[in-house]
């Protein structure tokens, strides 16, 4: 008697193979997805964090050579354009004095909010004559105390996107920065 050994697969076991691999795949699919939303999330925030940094850095460097004395602020709050600025007197001939212009030079910051959301420095503090530093600020804040000027910047992916306005969400990343700028040759008081 010859037996015959059945190496078959049946319908069943072909079945429940196919579901497992599926799992697996599905699996390892929805990792891939989830690396990718991060790695865009991780992205966004540091472009964020690298377009704040630059405009904190930016306003530190130059106004850290403000100047004025008894009878002149350094720092004043204005506007420039319709926004909130801020206007600061620059030493140029760095003599440690406050001398009228063009020997000293007045430059200005100021932030535009909506639809625009932009950061803009004024090289002669002069109307409509600017470079936008940032079109990505959300927000923009600065006060003058003592011999400093503190300043808070908020940076959002999409500052203007009507379908997630909400900034600090994982599809529209916020981040938040501030800075102490010593006015070395400035008293605020």
């Amino acid at each position: 008697m010859n037996l015959r050994l059945n190496k078959s697969i049946t319908l069943l076991e072909l079945i429940i193979a196919m579901v497992i691999l599926g799992f697996v795949v599905a699996g390892l699919y929805s990792i891939e997805i989830f690396s990718r939303a991060q790695l865009t999330a991780v992205d966004r925030r540091s472009r964020l964090q690298a377009e704040a940094s630059y405009l904190l850095e930016h306003m530190a460097k130059n106004i850290n050579q403000a100047i004025g004395d008894f009878n002149n602020a350094a720092v004043s709050n204005t506007t420039l354009d319709g926004d909130q600025a801020v206007t600061i007197w620059i030493d140029l001939n760095q003599n440690g004095k406050r001398d009228p212009a063009p020997l000293d030079r007045q430059i200005g910051y100021s932030y535009r909010g909506t639809p625009d959301f932009q950061a803009r420095y004024y090289f002669d503090a002069t109307p409509g004559l600017y470079e936008v530093i940032s079109q990505r600020i959300f927000n923009l804040t600065w006060s003058a105390t003592d011999n400093f000027l503190f300043v808070n910047a908020t940076a959002c992916w999409n500052p203007a996107n009507p379908s997630d306005s909400r900034c600090g969400t994982p599809n529209n990343p916020a981040v938040t920065m501030q800075n102490r700028i010593d006015m070395p040759a400035v008293s605020t008081n």
